[in-house]
């Protein structure tokens, strides 16, 4: 069995309040979450406006696919538009 885990800092730089960060973290989590078979939980910098820290987590018999399964979530998340 493999666990994948994979740290990720969101700059999120349109956010002027917790309000508007809080929806662009949310609709990431969201999305992650639906395409992708993984675990999503903010760690870090809830205070920030502009800055949210991720956590993604993946189980998998295979190595390749931990590393197939996080490597989509850093493109999704390369790919995020606040």
């Amino acid at each position: 069995m493999f666990v994948g885990v994979l740290r990720l800092v969101l700059q999120i730089p349109g956010a002027r309040s917790l309000k508007e960060r809080r929806k662009v973290v949310k609709s990431f989590k969201d999305r992650v979450r639906a395409r992708l078979p993984v675990s999503v939980a903010e760690v870090g910098d809830v205070e920030r406006h502009q800055v949210a820290t991720i956590a993604v987590t993946v189980v998998s018999r295979e190595s390749p696919r931990v590393r197939e399964v996080l490597s989509a979530a850093t493109g999704m998340a390369s790919n995020l538009s606040g």
